[in-house]
């Protein structure tokens, strides 16, 4: 990314255009609660290096966020609803935020992994590369199904189109 960057540099273009990757969910060691949320030990060095490239550039962090799969992991724990971004009685994290969905508590568990590094007083802008629920899963998956992931996307464009940020 730093080698990209630096050609894009020397071409003029290092401000018009930026450099990037996309991450899984699975760069943080836990995203629950959210503010306790830290990268992964074995991420802690590429993701500063890489984390400090995109403070210097302007360039956003991108996150592959899939509700679903935290909840097929762990279904007895994770509430469906939470995972269709519509919990109306929340998850409450110990430091007092309310989380109605898994989504906006999973952008948050990266915002404060990011601050556990460091880069707290920094303006990183955070972006869903990646999203979805499978409309099919493996024999005896219950939450794959059309229906749901029908109901997964319409409240996704519904939170997306109601302009409001995480906590």
């Amino acid at each position: 990314m730093q080698n990209l960057h630096s050609v894009l540099v020397t071409r003029g273009l290092g401000r018009e255009i930026k450099v990037t990757t996309p991450h899984s969910m699975a760069v943080i060691a836990s995203s629950f609660p959210p503010s306790a949320s830290t990268f992964a030990p074995t991420f802690v060095e590429p993701m500063s290096s890489i984390i400090g490239l995109l403070a210097n550039t302007g360039a956003p962090f991108m996150i592959n966020a899939y509700p679903y799969f935290a909840y097929r992991e762990n279904p007895s724990a994770v509430d469906l609803e939470y995972a269709f971004l519509g919990n109306a009685t929340g998850v409450h994290d110990p430091k007092g935020y309310i989380y109605n969905n898994m989504l906006d508590a999973q952008i948050d568990a990266i915002r404060l992994a990011i601050n556990a590094l460091g880069f707290g007083n920094q303006t990183i802008e955070i972006t869903v590369s990646e999203f979805g629920w499978p409309s099919k899963g493996a024999p005896g998956d219950a939450a794959a199904t059309p229906d749901n992931a029908k109901k997964y996307k319409t409240r996704l464009i519904e939170r997306a189109q109601s302009n409001k940020g995480t906590n």
